[in-house]
């Protein structure tokens, strides 16, 4: 169990999605032991000591980890963080705000109304280009998918990728947008909605990883 907590630490810094591939081969090796219950302790473990939760990515064999309490503030996270949650929040929300996908050239557009360009490297938030195009994907804050239907150019469609669904509540970010547009929740009728009916979501937990 030790052994498996440690690997899950190191490898949750980065935010990469964690393979359990690579954790039978790292961890297990060639032991044959309970895995199902190794698992279940170290779930365990990382929630109660470090307050990490080990999710398993829907559809795939690999895991993210997310922290149990949630951040009120950026200005908590590390100082090499703030910039990109500052950028990544911005991006959310006008995703959010724009029914839930937008198209990569729409987004950019959007970005450089507030002088965030992405052929520029910006003085605060860095090389901007890379952490919408990269970055964020990998890390699954983003999801970039190829619109396959117009043949003429390659356009991508830009959405909330899995980890930003675990880690931001659609309620938290109604309400900023709404208290810097000096309006209510409740005026974003549709938003509203959506953000009630994920609170009420149960199933919002993730995957277990015991089995």
């Amino acid at each position: 169990k030790r052994d498996l907590v440690k690997y899950f630490l190191n490898n949750s810094v980065s935010k990469l999605p964690i393979k359990r591939s690579d954790i039978t081969t790292n961890v297990f090796g060639k032991s044959k032991g309970p895995h199902k219950e190794i698992y279940k302790a170290a779930k365990e473990s990382l929630s109660q000591v470090y307050g990490i939760k080990v999710l398993e990515i829907p559809g795939s064999k690999n895991f993210i980890c997310v922290s149990t309490a949630p951040t009120n503030s950026y200005i908590e996270c590390p100082e090499n963080q703030r910039s990109e949650l500052a950028l990544l929040f911005i991006i959310l929300s006008y995703i959010f705000m724009e029914g839930g996908t937008v198209k990569e050239d729409v987004l950019f557009r959007f970005l450089k109304k507030f002088g965030i360009e992405a052929d520029k490297c910006h003085d605060y938030f860095g090389d901007v280009k890379k952490l919408v195009l990269e970055v964020f994907p990998k890390q699954l804050y983003l999801s970039r998918v190829k619109d396959i239907s117009i043949d003429s150019e390659e356009t991508f469609d830009i959405s909330w990728g899995y980890r930003s669904n675990v880690e931001f509540p659609k309620r938290c970010i109604l309400e900023e947008v709404a208290r810097l547009l000096d309006k209510k929740p409740e005026d974003f009728v549709g938003q509203h909605e959506e953000a009630l009916e994920e609170s009420e979501d149960d199933d919002n937990e993730g995957i277990s990883v015991e089995g």
